[in-house]
């Protein structure tokens, strides 16, 4: 009966499920051959005319090389003129779809470059769905931000800088957007661990604001004003809300976006058309109003950073940017004429990754000393950037005037003889440019003779200021890197303890479990000594390979960064 049907439908046991994977390689091998494959299968399908191209996805295709920009953003072939189109758009919608999970809970980096690379071959794809490419961009934008593995944020832009040039407007307005908001969100902390990170991401956002300057323009205004407008805030901030208003612009969130943006400008404003120049005064006027918010001595290494900044702007653009006044200003501190108290803190204070130091550092010999060494080597490298210009003797006339009061006035004799050497070193440069100036035979407002007499004088060799600079630069690399070699190792040690909390755990409990079972705890406490040495050992290889590699985008194999400008180092902000 009716009945009898019905209760053999209800009784249907469930069908079990057509594919189990129950070996982990196995599902391994599996998930790479379709990160290699399916964008060939599709291609296949759907792009027959591109399929047999050796596509920039395809594993050992030929690399495309960079169009130049004037021809205009690169065209990606459309699916969606496929007859097959409509029977297949839903299964190419689902495993775009589970790719980009895929990216977003991944954390092995191996893996992170074999999902990018599957992403880059299938931006045909993924330009058709418009959510998805949302969420594309916002997977990328995660990983180059926040991924511990720099082939992995270095493939990610290579996917960004691909999305951005191929898809439609406003895609490349989106990509800067985001490219700099996560830069920004990134860059809150600083140490010699994380500062090779926020320099390839400084290069990342030089080259992708170089892809339009009119739009660059429009950003870098917004984002500069910004800025501009919390330091104002803090400068006017009442005595009640000062502190807080201090905080919001004394942190390395606002100096690195300062330099991420200095760097941006030099790059791409050297040309007198570029309408990215036009910003070099309001960056100038921030950073300047930034280094002068706080005149207290346990902020000087905050006015060294923004001082290292604005003499690059000046040696790239070629401009005049007065900052000898903040220099010399800390020969006046009254630490300077106390002696060092014994009590301080005798630790060197790393000046690379420094905003301000404690209340009790500033007293101590180890700060006198780096501070007066970096004050000199920045004003030196002031000098030398005016050189070789006609106008050197009256320029340097009150430097010298100054120079010569503090070392009078002042109590220690190293510091007197720091003082007096680059008085002498200025006299002589400054000698050199009187003699030449006295065989000219033009006036002051002969622009044109001028620039020729410039670059007459600067191409007879270094001048005496411009080689105690390279000799100071030298020095105080060495001093740097015999003193904080062991921070960069330290971190790196414990990111290595520190990465995987579960794996950690598991070994503690079978020591424990070791422990137990023998009775005796000191073996194991044997055994974790040549361990610790170990974990140490690859530390510090880690630390070193890390230091010696250039924080500059470099190529990785499917993941498309062979476009990535490589004449440009935002290093030189960061020393």
């Amino acid at each position: 009966g009716k009945g009898g049907k019905g209760g053999k439908k209800g009784a249907e046991p469930a069908k079990p499920d057509r594919y189990v994977i129950v070996s982990a390689d196995a599902f391994n091998e599996l998930l790479q051959l379709c990160l290699r494959q399916v964008h060939v299968v599709l291609d296949a399908h759907l792009l027959p005319q591109h399929a047999d191209e050796g596509g920039e996805g395809k594993a050992g295709g030929k690399k495309r090389a960079r169009a130049p920009a004037a021809k205009g953003p690169a065209k990606l072939a459309d699916p969606t003129n496929s007859p097959r189109w409509p029977k297949l758009s839903a299964l190419v919608k689902s495993y775009l779809t589970l790719a980009l999970e895929l990216l977003a809970k991944l954390s092995d980096p191996a893996m992170a470059l074999a999902v990018l690379a599957q992403l880059r071959a299938l931006l045909p794809y993924l330009r058709v769905f418009p959510l998805l490419r949302k969420r594309l961009l916002k997977g990328l934008l995660d990983v180059w931000g926040a991924s511990p593995s720099t082939d992995a944020r270095l493939a990610a832009f290579g996917v960004i800088s691909r999305l951005a040039e191929s898809f439609p407007p406003p895609a490349l307005e989106l990509c800067m957007k985001g490219a700099y908001l996560t830069f920004a969100r990134s860059c809150k902390l600083s140490s010699r661990k994380a500062l090779p990170h926020v320099v390839l991401m400084t290069n990342c956002l030089v080259e992708l604001f170089g892809r339009d300057d009119a739009l660059a323009y429009q950003l870098a205004f917004v984002y500069l004003r910004q800025l501009a407008v919390h330091v104002r805030a803090a400068i006017n901030a009442k005595k009640a809300a000062a502190q807080k208003a201090h905080s919001e612009v004394y942190n390395w969130q606002v100096v690195n976006c300062l330099r991420a943006w200095a760097a941006v400008i030099c790059m791409h404003g050297r040309d007198e058309r570029s309408q990215l120049r036009l910003l070099a005064f309001p960056l100038v006027q921030t950073a300047l109003a930034l280094a002068r918010l706080l005149p207290a001595t346990r902020f000087v290494p905050l006015r060294f950073q923004c001082v290292k900044m604005l003499n690059e702007v000046a040696r790239t653009l070629e401009l005049h940017i007065p900052v000898t006044a903040d220099l010399l200003e800390v020969l006046d501190k009254a630490e300077l004429g106390k002696k060092p108290s014994a009590m301080a803190a005798g630790k060197p204070v790393d000046w690379a990754v420094t905003l301000k130091v404690a209340r009790g550092v500033v007293s101590s010999r180890a700060f006198q000393d780096g501070m007066v060494g970096r004050m000199l080597l920045h004003l030196t490298e002031w000098l030398s950037l005016n050189s070789c210009t006609i106008a050197f003797p009256e320029i340097a006339a009150p430097v010298v005037a100054e120079l010569q009061r503090a070392a009078r006035s002042a109590k220690v004799i190293r510091f007197q003889r720091q003082l007096k050497h680059l008085v002498g070193t200025v006299r002589k440069s400054s000698a050199l440019v009187l003699e030449a100036r006295a065989r000219v035979n033009f006036a002051p407002k002969d622009l044109e003779r001028v620039r020729e007499f410039e670059r007459a004088l600067a191409a007879k060799g270094d001048t005496p200021l411009q080689q105690l600079l390279r000799e100071e630069r030298r020095a105080a690399e060495t001093r740097d890197t015999a003193q904080f070699a062991g921070a960069a190792e330290e971190e790196e040690s414990e990111s290595d303890d520190d990465s995987d909390e579960e794996a950690n755990a598991s070994r503690k409990e079978k020591r424990a479990a070791r422990a137990t079972a023998a009775g005796d705890e000191d073996e194991d406490e044997d055994d974790e000594a040549p361990k610790s040495a170990e974990r140490a050992k690859k530390g510090k290889a880690k630390a070193k390979n890390a230091a010696a590699a250039p924080a500059v985008p470099r190529a990785v194999a499917n993941a498309g960064t062979e476009d990535m400008v490589t004449d440009f180092n935002a290093s030189e902000f960061f020393s």
